[in-house]
């Protein structure tokens, strides 16, 4: 595909619109193709995609090497929380968990899926056979490492920032 907008709104041609939309019909497909070039929504989607391929070039693979062991490190974190809190779980049921929840916070309810995580990954890790105590214990162990430590660090760095930058 040459990755140029596609003319026709709503259409399914080479365009970033065109492949959205695929689920929509008619005119409500055509109302939001409409709209979305309205804002220039295409442009901007393809020149951050071509930006980052100028900036990945052929190292795309230390990307998302990177962005795997991130994830990896993530529920390894989980893992050592759920350890520490007593608990033996079956690290598969656990990773379904950790899976689930990963999905569930993508939903923008709050901020860095803030309460929407703690609850179903408290819940689904219950489900997995870990005691509802344990669970709890282990999930704010985690979230307190992966959340709230990293916003305190970023806060004393922007500090340190402007304090040798002003």
């Amino acid at each position: 595909q040459s990755g140029k907008p596609s003319k026709k709104p709503g259409s399914g041609g080479g365009g970033a619109t065109g492949r959205c939309l695929g689920g929509f019909t008619g005119v409500e497909a055509a109302a939001l193709a409409a709209a979305l070039a309205a804002a220039g929504i295409e442009e901007r989607i393809l020149h951050e995609r071509d930006l980052i391929r100028s900036d990945l070039g052929s190292s795309w693979w230390k990307g998302s090497l990177l962005i795997g062991g991130r994830v990896a490190l993530d529920f390894a974190s989980l893992l050592c929380a759920l350890h520490a809190a007593g608990a033996n779980p079956n690290p598969w049921l656990v990773l379904l968990a950790y899976s689930a929840t990963a999905v569930l916070a993508l939903v923008p309810l709050t901020p860095g899926g803030l309460g929407v995580v703690e609850a179903s990954l408290g819940g689904l890790l219950v489900l997995a056979g870990i005691p509802a105590s344990t669970a709890l214990l282990a999930t704010l162990a985690y979230r307190l490492c992966s959340y709230w430590l990293p916003i305190l660090a970023g806060g004393v760095s922007w500090l340190l920032y402007r304090r040798r930058y002003r």
